[in-house]
């Protein structure tokens, strides 16, 4: 997807999300597969933000 965004598979079904500034910032990499943490968005439920690398 354009602008580094992802399509995330959750419980609640499917959605979009980009890196947080911070993760931007650090220049973390994500890669497919990888289990990540999402704050979802309050007014948009398809959308979020990565918040970091999930652990376990």
């Amino acid at each position: 997807m354009p602008q580094q965004l992802f399509r995330l598979d959750s419980n609640e079904g499917q959605l979009v999300a980009g890196p947080s500034e911070e993760f931007r910032r650090l220049g973390v990499s994500i890669r497919t597969g990888q289990r990540v943490l999402v704050r979802r968005a309050s007014l948009d439920p398809g959308r979020g933000v990565i918040l970091g690398h999930a652990r376990g």
